[in-house]
């Protein structure tokens, strides 16, 4: 599936040095949401489905032997 990014600037004022940051528009490639992030950020996911994945990850990794999952 093929994305979209759209090339945003926003001014901020950090340690009073005016920073440019630059966002860009993406769709979340587990749920569809549209969410702004960093540019050249190579996030796939929103934060609730990366929140989410990880659980997911957490969960269903081997537990070595002779240990209990907590």
């Amino acid at each position: 599936m093929q994305g979209f990014l759209v090339a945003a600037g926003q001014e901020a004022i950090v340690n009073g040095n005016l920073q440019i940051i630059r966002m860009e528009l993406k769709y979340c490639e587990a749920c569809g949401a549209l969410r702004l992030r960093a540019q050249g950020s190579s996030a796939p996911y929103c934060s609730r489905c990366a929140a989410v994945l990880a659980e997911v990850a957490r969960a269903t990794r081997p537990v070595p032997a002779g240990r209990k999952r907590a």
